[in-house]
């Protein structure tokens, strides 16, 4: 077997090393479905990474599930009309997809996969990280997903009113990956001082005591990735000066 040409470049998501078998490929963040019916200058500017193809692939096939959750949400917003279409032709094709189907204030809602979801909020998260420090998130941290679904959760709520209140306070800016109507985003990392106090830093990424990613989509739908390498804290033991 002929030796594997390796790079130096790594996967944003796993962090292996690109083979002849397991190739380099290039990764949109956040992903191209979310941009379906948007014009051109919707499309510039967006972030790309490095993935494997392997991570490519397997997240092609789960990519559907937030588009489609966003494109049935959609609240008569015009410009998501092709991506309400999509969602309604990705669901309706599946045999017994009438089984998604629930009663909600007096009509029909849609059952969504949240682990799915939470699953490309992380992979969206990995994505920012590695865009902004050009190494992969270390495989030491935990990442704790809080987003549209989790409302019946007061504590993950809190935990997100928290770290919210955090970026807030230290005035971190909100950034966008192709255009502010489909994406926006923004990371910092957090350390303890000493005396239990976390204070966002530029820290050395992957040496910080929390990353924290917050994502909003297409204005409306909200997520939060919490990184940390310990056991999550009560969000009372996050003090704030």
């Amino acid at each position: 077997m002929a030796e594997q040409m390796k790079s130096l470049k790594r996967c944003y998501n796993c962090g292996c090393e690109f083979t002849d078998d397991n190739k380099e490929t290039v990764e949109h963040i956040p992903m191209q479905a979310l941009y379906a019916g948007y014009s051109p200058e919707y499309k510039v500017n967006r972030i790309t990474v490095s993935g494997c193809y392997k991570c490519n692939h397997e997240y092609a096939k789960i990519d559907q599930e937030l588009r489609d959750f966003i494109g049935i949400t959609n609240d008569n917003d015009e410009a998501q009309l092709e991506l309400t279409a999509k969602a309604v032709r990705n669901i309706t094709r599946v045999k017994d997809f009438w089984k998604r189907l629930t009663p909600l204030a007096g009509e029909l809602g849609v059952e969504f996969n949240l682990d799915i979801l939470a699953e490309i909020h992380r992979k969206h998260f990995k994505g920012l990280f590695y865009n902004k420090y050009k190494i992969p998130l270390s495989n030491d941290y935990k990442i704790q997903v809080i987003a549209d679904g989790d409302e019946k959760d007061s504590k993950l709520v809190e935990w997100a009113n928290v770290f919210h209140e955090q970026l807030d306070m230290a005035n971190i800016p909100w950034s966008v990956s192709g255009h502010q109507d489909i994406f926006q985003y923004r990371l910092a990392t957090l350390r303890c001082d000493g005396d239990d106090i976390y204070k966002v830093v530029d820290d050395v990424p992957n040496g910080s005591d929390w990353i924290i990613c917050e994502m909003i989509y297409h204005k409306e739908r909200y997520a939060i990735c919490l990184a940390a390498k310990t056991k999550f804290l009560s969000p009372k033991q996050i003090k704030k000066k």
